[in-house]
């Protein structure tokens, strides 16, 4: 069962605030061209991945590959090139959402 895209939002901050996991959304470097589907990850939710950081982030946006796909997550935390990120797959709808795990 599907859940709106806004409460869905709620659920993610709420569990951001009062956890010590991120609720962290991701979206294609590039966006898909007009008519073709959003790119999406062919992963199982609760499945842990690496992000490789690919590049600076600009305006809080870390650039990184996860399974093969150039993804931006939307990460307010410093990061450098070549680093790895533990993070663990949420799902796909509305886009791409990943959880990690805060540090400290």
């Amino acid at each position: 069962m599907a859940f709106p895209t806004d409460i869905q939002q709620q659920v993610y901050d709420l569990l951001s605030r009062t956890s010590n996991l991120a609720i962290v959304p991701a979206e294609p470097i590039e966006p898909a061209p007009v008519g073709v589907g959003q790119q999406v990850l062919t992963l199982a939710p609760g499945q842990r991945v690496t992000a490789e950081v690919t590049g600076q982030p600009q305006a809080g946006k870390i650039p990184v590959q996860i399974a093969g796909k150039q993804l931006q997550l939307d990460l307010q935390m410093a990061v450098r090139q070549g680093q790895n990120l533990e993070l663990t797959f949420v799902g796909n709808d509305p886009r791409p959402t990943f959880a990690m795990a805060r540090p400290g």
